[in-house]
């Protein structure tokens, strides 16, 4: 139903109509250019307010049609005024829309990336905004415990050492490579100013299912779901600037992934472990 009604030429008010043309065409009509009706506020009530309500608070009437009529249960808080929405940050709900994961529609096939960015914009800085002490993309208020940091130790046997890319939501390294059985000492240097980030080993082909279990497990779980079956090992969450790390025993020979678990930094944070005989 979501994509038809982006197509209702009545679901937007006052826009002329969108007809199928030559490139080079020139427009018969005067009326506005659609996109002058395309501030954050207008984009969320067309695009999101019929699931997560006109105030944000998850009580739109099709996710309640859902959730009545045919018992569907939401993989994670739709109410965009929660604490787990404030946690995950602008970076992480972009990221939903961006994806279309659980029952979203993919809106990268809907919206502009600019779009996109004011629908973030109107629901962190109107519907939920950030709380005192808290600044930028998914960064922990000033209060939030700092996970446990260790230097970042000698290069050596079985140790393996890994970054990001600035602020940007990309891994420094696309792949590790060690031997079956051995001791393993994954130092993770989260370099970016403003982001959070965890990493995360798991079976081959899991890593997005991991992401929206851990989605639902919340921050508190470092955004991994406790006594996950695909999980092989995970460091913390670490802030911007931290350093962790995680030691675990290499699995059984085959290849595996890395990936960042922060909601919506599974979709380019990640990377494979392969781990030889």
């Amino acid at each position: 139903i979501f994509y038809e009604m982006h197509y209702q030429q009545s679901y937007k008010s006052h826009e002329p109509p969108r007809l199928s043309a030559p490139e080079s065409a020139v427009a018969w009509y005067p009326g506005p250019a659609s996109t002058s009706f395309n501030d954050g506020r207008h984009l969320y009530m067309v695009n999101c307010a019929m699931c997560h309500g006109l105030t944000g608070q998850g009580d739109g009437p099709v996710l309640q049609t859902m959730i009545n009529t045919y018992g569907y249960i939401p993989a994670v808080d739709p109410d965009l005024t929660s604490d787990q929405a404030k946690a995950i940050g602008p970076g992480g709900i972009l990221g939903f829309m961006r994806s279309g994961v659980v029952a979203m529609p993919n809106f990268s096939k809907l919206l502009s990336a600019d779009e996109s960015s004011a629908i973030v914009e109107y629901i962190t800085s109107t519907l939920a905004p950030t709380p005192a002490g808290t600044t930028g993309e998914g960064q922990a208020p000033a209060t939030t415990p700092t996970p446990t940091q260790a230097p970042a130790p000698s290069s050596g046997p079985g140790t393996l050492a890994i970054g990001v890319n600035g602020d940007a939501l990309t891994f420094d390294k696309d792949q590790f490579e060690v031997a079956s059985g051995s001791e393993v000492v994954l130092a993770f240097d989260n370099a970016s100013t403003i982001n959070q980030h965890n990493v995360v080993i798991v079976q081959a082909g899991t890593k997005d299912a991991v992401a929206q279990r851990g989605t639902a497990a919340g921050p508190g779980n470092d955004w991994v779901q406790p006594g996950d079956s695909d999980v092989v090992a995970y460091t913390a969450v670490l802030a911007p600037g931290k350093t962790g790390e995680v030691r675990f025993t290499a699995p059984a020979a085959g290849t595996y992934q890395f990936v960042c678990t922060f909601p919506g930094h599974n979709f380019t944070m990640f990377g494979d472990l392969v781990v030889t005989p």
